[in-house]
């Protein structure tokens, strides 16, 4: 009698639990029978349960706590914890539309972009490197051209200047009071002679530049070899040109290579001239001088 009022009271209990388990009324949990196996098995369970050993397909939009999501290593010896920031009002953050395997870009590593990047506004808060060369902000605001082209370097040797100029000719220096030079002599002497004028030296600066052009305007006057050469008034070693033999008119140089001593500097230079003619007496008109970069 005891042994079937025991047995009684296990298929009551497992009854029982059943009852409460399966047989509750909650909107889209529907009502299963249990199979007669000793233990419960998925198909005991609504189709709604989730089990964490499968792939589960969740429509409807689940509430975490800040720190709840935590994804662990293949090893499971580590996790990885996302948590939400205290946001004040609700908001979406949408993923993007991927055609691949990919990654998501975080701010503390640093990242390797294949794909085009379109940036609306960019503050920069320490150097940019490009390639293998490092660009330095210093706070200030720099607008690039809207066209094509190449932007250079204070140091850019080659078609482009280091001032961010065209490759053109700029005229940086240029005479044009007359001087007759009598028994001009067979040394180089000063174009101008005037007290304190210091030759009318004109202060030329070479940084950006690779290449220089003269023009000379000239009157010959005697049958001498005539020379000018424009020279450092502190130094008469720096000589920015030496032109061809003069003929009376324009004479204009080619694009000649700033000499090495000469280039990325300031020198204020003086137009010098001679004749292999001591008596000659040609006259000085003009003169000019132009950088390229």
């Amino acid at each position: 009698m005891i042994t079937k009022r025991l047995a009684l009271s296990i298929v009551a209990i497992v009854i029982l639990t059943s009852i409460v388990v399966y047989s509750a009324d909650a909107t889209g949990i529907p009502k299963k029978a249990i199979s007669t196996v000793s233990r419960f098995i998925e198909s005991d369970l609504p189709t709604t349960t989730l089990f964490t050993d499968v792939q589960n397909t969740i429509t409807s939009i689940q509430q975490f706590t800040t720190t709840s999501a935590v994804f662990e290593n293949p090893a499971k010896t580590f996790g990885t914890t996302l948590a939400g920031g205290a946001v004040t009002a609700n908001r979406t953050l949408n993923l993007p539309v991927i055609t691949g395997t990919d990654t998501v870009a975080t701010l503390g590593l640093a990242q390797t972009f294949t794909g085009a990047q379109t940036i609306n506004s960019l503050i920069l808060g320490g150097d940019v490197n490009v390639g293998s060369n490092g660009l330095t902000t210093s706070g200030h605001k720099s607008t690039l051209p809207s066209t094509t082209g190449v932007i250079c370097q204070t140091n850019q040797t080659g078609t482009c200047g280091g001032i961010n100029m065209a490759s053109s000719h700029y005229l940086v220096g240029q005479w044009d009071t007359e001087s007759t030079k009598t028994n001009i002599g067979t040394s180089f002497v000063d174009v101008y002679t005037t007290g304190s004028s210091n030759g009318h030296a004109i202060q030329i600066d070479t940084n950006g530049f690779t290449k220089y052009q003269y023009q000379i305007i000239w009157s010959k006057v005697g049958s001498g070899t005539q020379t000018c050469q424009l020279v450092d008034i502190a130094s008469g070693t720096n000589i920015m040109t030496t032109t061809a033999s003069l003929a009376s008119g324009m004479n204009t140089g080619s694009d000649t290579s700033i000499p090495a001593g000469l280039v990325n500097s300031i020198h204020d230079y003086k137009w010098q001239c001679k004749s292999t003619t001591a008596g000659d007496d040609p006259v000085f008109l003009a003169g000019r001088i132009w950088l390229k970069p």
